[in-house]
């Protein structure tokens, strides 16, 4: 079972889904681990439980989520000072057209901790650089 953090839907924070020899694979499974972030396909019949609990039918794609505290922030990227990220005192996260702001990006500071959805590639350079595919929630320490 694998269980996934809903970003979307109902106010539950958690579902379990449950992967069975029939579920469909758009992406590798040999790479998934704790901390990515996932697109999937499920069935329509969902336990009342909490947490809830439903069938993957397809696992459409896989993202790494990276929490830090931003160091900087612009129009085009965010510098982030992640947790426990490959021993990597800073990320660049390039923000483009397509970024999803599940938070009014006004509303993102220094000194935030946020959560970000980033892209399949990274560059090997220092700082490593990457595509910021979704903002998901931001915390504030005030």
């Amino acid at each position: 079972m694998v269980t996934v953090e809903v970003i979307e839907g109902d106010n539950n924070p958690v579902i379990i889904l449950k992967i069975s020899d029939e579920t469909q694979w758009g992406v590798s499974k040999d790479v998934m681990r704790v901390t990515q972030y996932i697109t999937a396909e499920i069935s329509p019949q969902m336990t009342r439980s909490m947490p809830p609990q439903a069938n993957a039918l397809k696992v459409l794609w896989l993202n790494d989520v990276l929490l830090g505290e931003v160091a900087e922030i612009s129009e085009e990227q965010i510098i982030l000072k992640p947790v426990n990220f490959n021993n990597h005192e800073t990320v660049v996260i390039s923000l483009s057209d397509t970024t999803i702001w599940d938070v009014a990006r006004d509303s993102i500071s220094v000194g935030h901790n946020i959560r970000v959805v980033i892209g399949m590639e990274m560059t090997m350079s220092i700082p490593p650089m990457t595509s910021g595919v979704r903002v998901l929630s931001i915390e504030t320490h005030d």
